[in-house]
């Protein structure tokens, strides 16, 4: 028995094993595809801000109050997010850092999902930037 033939003979068996279909004949296993799912789930849930992001613009009226427009996106592909918390930060004109403000919405979130916000602050006056942030979230 030459090497080229018995190199021949464990090729064959080893591409002709790796396309044994371990599942219906369908070609779709459905006990990986649970697995699977199942820690993607996981992964979604236990790091909700990996998976949430948030848009936001702003404006200061003439009377001096901040309005915030924005959005908070689920990105996730399984898992359900709750009361997003978002912390708003105001800045002076030299970037002193003025304060924080943080907003729960109450609402739930599926995933691709947008959330149309608004916020209002007229404490803050005299401060010229607004930087926003997620802080936190929920899984449902």
């Amino acid at each position: 028995m030459s090497i080229k033939y018995f190199i021949g003979i464990v090729v064959s068996l080893t591409l002709s094993l790796g396309c044994v279909n371990k599942g219906d004949g369908t070609g779709f296993n459905s006990e990986d595809y649970e697995e699977t799912k199942m820690t993607l789930e996981e992964q979604e849930k236990s790091s909700p801000l990996d998976f949430i992001e948030i848009k936001f613009s702003y404006r200061k009226n003439m009377w001096g109050t901040f309005v915030m427009n924005g959005s908070i996106k689920n990105n996730a592909t399984v898992a359900t997010y709750k009361e997003p918390v978002i912390r708003f930060s105001f800045y002076s004109k030299t970037g002193r850092h003025l304060g924080d403000r943080d907003r729960v919405w109450d609402e739930f979130f599926p995933p691709g999902k947008s959330l149309q916000v608004e916020y209002r602050e007229t404490n803050m006056s005299n401060a010229t930037e607004v930087r926003v942030d997620i802080i936190k979230a929920q899984p449902q």
